[in-house]
């Protein structure tokens, strides 16, 4: 039991850690996904991608490589 006391307190401080760490780019993406779901028409958002596929791709690759989320 002292075992499953300590690894579960363990997972919990790394868990915080990442937490502190990434808050900043997890506040900034809730309120760009918020803003996005207010003031953006899905129908509006998907013509203006499909004109700019080459922006569509080049900025998924860089929230893929550059943002905690690709983990």
């Amino acid at each position: 039991m002292d075992y499953l006391t300590n690894l579960m307190a363990t997972v919990a401080g790394d868990v915080w850690t990442t937490i502190l760490h990434n808050w900043p780019y997890l506040l900034l993406s809730v309120i760009l996904a918020s803003l996005v779901q207010v003031y953006l028409r899905p129908d509006r958002l998907s013509t203006w991608l499909r004109r700019r596929v080459w922006v569509a791709v080049l900025a998924a690759v860089a929230l893929g490589a550059l943002t905690p989320f690709c983990s």
